[in-house]
């Protein structure tokens, strides 16, 4: 709403959501208060990408978001103890080109873990601490997710990729949480391939004795951008309804995988 501030101190307080009651036997219910604290933080306060469209305030409206994702988070658990606690952001990868952007590329590597981390607690200068709530780590992984530090995207078949694997294994080792991949997909010729790859390398974090819950495709329908300039044919199904085109190869995939989802 055009009223909710989100540097307004009082911010937080509006975000207070519980899940709807439902049935008590349920194994599992996954309540993400607020999804990608880190890159709306970034985005929203400091890129002018997403609202409330500022400038050179990414730190401070990242730790509002999480101040509310904290708060919002104690609200749940009051009123659903069992319910299960999941923060997303992006699972990146900053490669340097040599010894001269090194430094920069840590820099920026190590970013994407500054909201997990604040909630987590870990950081002295704030006093979030929601660690103990906090059951799940979603992170959000696409082909573009491997880059230089100026930005410039790795080709999928560079050999300096990490695998998704390791990094899975790395969010593990340093969270000890379950992790669930929130997002991938791809778009055109290589979203078979792209699933392929990730469902393949879930298996073999899982081997590698990383707990994961799953993965989810993004999308199921292929859509207009959502900066609004282009059509995205990222789905199982393109074009418009009511008759929606299903990609083959990507089918196959996905029915191969649903037939193995037990080992995931």
């Amino acid at each position: 709403p055009d009223w909710i501030n989100p540097f307004d101190p009082s911010f937080p307080e509006h975000l207070q959501i519980c899940p709807r009651s439902g049935d008590p036997d349920r194994a599992c219910r996954f309540v993400c208060p607020h999804q990608r604290n880190q890159l709306s933080g970034m985005g929203g306060g400091g890129g002018r990408t997403f609202l409330p469209w500022s400038k050179n305030r990414g730190d401070e409206l990242k730790l509002a978001l999480c101040k509310a994702f904290a708060s919002a988070t104690i609200a749940i658990k009051q009123v659903d103890p069992e319910a299960l606690i999941m923060t997303v952001d992006p699972l990146i990868k900053v490669h340097a080109r040599g010894p001269e952007d090194a430094e920069e590329a840590q820099i920026l590597d190590a970013a994407q873990f500054s909201a997990n981390d604040l909630l987590m607690g870990r950081n002295p200068d704030c006093a979030i601490d929601v660690s103990d709530h906090i059951d799940v780590v979603g992170v959000n992984h696409y082909p573009y997710s491997q880059f230089y530090s100026d930005r410039e995207q790795l080709a999928l078949d560079d050999p300096r990729r990490v695998p998704l694997s390791d990094l899975l294994a790395d969010v593990y080792a340093r969270y000890d949480r379950p992790i669930l991949l929130s997002e991938t997909g791809a778009e055109g010729d290589i979203r078979a391939g792209w699933f392929d790859y990730v469902a393949d390398e879930c298996q073999k974090a899982v081997r590698k004795k990383v707990p994961i819950y799953g993965m989810c495709l993004y999308p199921i329908l292929s859509h207009i951008a959502w900066t609004g300039e282009r059509f995205c044919p990222n789905g199982l199904f393109d074009g418009a309804c009511p008759t929606r085109d299903v990609e083959p190869n990507f089918l196959r995939v996905l029915m191969r995988y649903q037939q193995r989802i037990g080992s995931l």
